[in-house]
């Protein structure tokens, strides 16, 4: 049978291990356990709230497929709209025939800075007609829509009569879609 343990003093005595061990007036666990038979009543009065607080927590998750408590990516939210591959085509399918930089019907673009030949002639009109994150708010949006109309004339664009066909349904979303996303260069 195995004797009983003995109960500790107040003083540091060095381990067999050579690691120091901190006796207490009560029974001590072996080594390397920690239970909580083995905890004096003032450890125990922070283990129970703790032990509520985490079983609080695990109270407080969603269900797989439940994103709407998801905020795994809040701070860089992915674009599902691309400036190259989305917006560019359709605005130069419409637009990119007199609004470049080398076509001879471009002297209403070079009048306004209104190019639409590279990405980067739509990046720079963010910060002027295009509000980053408010396709609302943004200028180009009503021209695209021929809800604005721009230029000299003013008329709208493209022109009536021209034969130059206006931005999709689909496209004016994309574009819309692309600007409430941030205006990325992507």
């Amino acid at each position: 049978m195995n004797a009983p343990r003995p109960h500790a003093t107040h003083e540091r005595v060095d381990h067999p291990r050579n690691a120091a061990v901190q006796k207490h007036d009560a029974p001590t666990a072996p080594q390397g356990v920690s239970s909580p038979a083995y905890l004096d009543g003032e450890s125990m009065k922070y283990l129970f709230p703790l032990l509520g607080f985490g079983l609080g927590l695990t109270a407080c998750t969603t269900e797989p497929g439940d994103e709407s408590l998801d905020t795994a990516g809040d701070t860089a939210m992915e674009a599902t709209v691309s400036l190259a591959n989305d917006v560019m085509p359709a605005i130069q399918a419409s637009c990119g025939g007199c609004h470049n930089h080398t076509s001879s019907a471009n002297a209403a673009a070079v009048a306004n800075g209104a190019f639409f030949s590279t990405p980067e002639d739509l990046l720079a009109l963010v910060g002027t007609e295009i509000v980053a994150g408010d396709a609302d708010a943004s200028q180009i949006v009503a021209v695209f829509a021929q809800e604005q109309a721009v230029g000299a004339g003013p008329t709208l664009m493209p022109p009536p009569g021209t034969g130059v066909p206006v931005l999709s349904a689909a496209a004016l979303d994309a574009v819309k879609t692309w600007i409430n996303e941030g205006a990325q260069d992507n």
